[in-house]
């Protein structure tokens, strides 16, 4: 199955602006008018989840996971995580958080290892059930729908609450603010998988990320409607072989299981072939159908 989150906005217009000169990629527009349709409801984490891919054992004795500092904006009730591109987080700064965040975390049997200046590596010594957002996801939305879920969901909500206040008077934080950067202000705790299906020396845990792809969402943030575009053309081969994708905007909306193709509708396709813009604008129908 892909994830294909910003491949099918909600709104008509506005897909119908991405679309304007959009090549026919024949073979993916056959895919999509082909294929099965269902609505999904949930996040792109719920559908992300959805493959699970690491279930966490039942021997399980530990758990690792991925931290990723942030910035978040404050709104008048929440707060909204931004690019982390615009944070212009440097090594020397990353690796003195990192360590004033391992050094909070480990009476709680936790360590954090720095891996870059955007990604440390979590090890906690039990087992977390917890389902959480990749940071990916939450971009430009509201943190609040997006904290972590599951049996242990408190646990990892108050380890981030008591970082985000480590964060707060850190000296890096105070320097950054009187060069007018924006601060780190949300340590962001995901991917949690059992740690036998992790490498000691893996500077990244298992994820699913052979299973999306977040160059259309990329571009959507953007603006940038000609790399949107080119996503397609770069993605029609994977796409095509896929026995599921799930299209959306900042949710996933449906899911479409790959059925083959019907010689009448091979025979259709070889006098008038079908356009993906023609297919994407058939399968908005079909979500604003399905939400009336």
């Amino acid at each position: 199955m892909l994830l294909l989150p910003a491949s099918l906005p909600s709104d008509p217009r506005i897909l119908t602006a991405l679309c304007d000169g959009l090549p026919p990629h024949t073979e993916i527009a056959q895919f999509i008018r082909s294929a099965s349709v269902a609505a999904f409801e949930g996040s792109w984490g719920d559908a992300e989840h959805s493959l699970d891919l690491t279930p966490i054992p039942a021997n399980a004795d530990r758990t690792v996971a991925t931290a990723s500092p942030m910035h978040a904006a404050l709104g008048l009730s929440d707060l909204t995580p931004m690019e982390p591109s615009q944070l212009q987080l440097t090594d020397i700064e990353s690796r003195a958080l990192c360590e004033a965040t391992d050094a909070l975390m480990r009476d709680e049997g936790v360590r954090l290892t720095w891996i870059d200046a955007l990604n440390w590596r979590v090890d906690a010594d039990r087992v977390i059930d917890v389902k959480t957002e990749r940071p990916d996801w939450i971009i430009g939305e509201s943190m609040r729908p997006n904290l972590p879920r599951g049996t242990d969901a408190r646990l990892v909500e108050r380890w981030m609450n008591e970082l985000q206040m480590l964060l707060f008077d850190h000296p890096v934080n105070s320097a950054r603010q009187s060069r007018g950067l924006p601060v780190v202000n949300v340590l962001w705790l995901w991917g949690f998988v059992a740690a036998s299906v992790v490498s000691a020396s893996a500077t990244q845990p298992v994820s699913n990320e052979a299973h999306f792809d977040a160059r259309m969402l990329i571009a959507f943030r953007s603006g940038d409607l000609a790399a949107w575009q080119r996503a397609w053309g770069e993605l029609a081969t994977t796409i095509t072989k896929q026995p599921a994708i799930i299209l959306g905007d900042t949710q996933s909306r449906l899911i479409l299981n790959a059925r083959p193709v019907s010689v009448i509708s091979r025979l259709t396709a070889m006098i008038a072939p079908p356009k993906l813009s023609d297919a994407l604008h058939a399968m908005c129908a079909k979500l604003d159908a399905a939400t009336r």
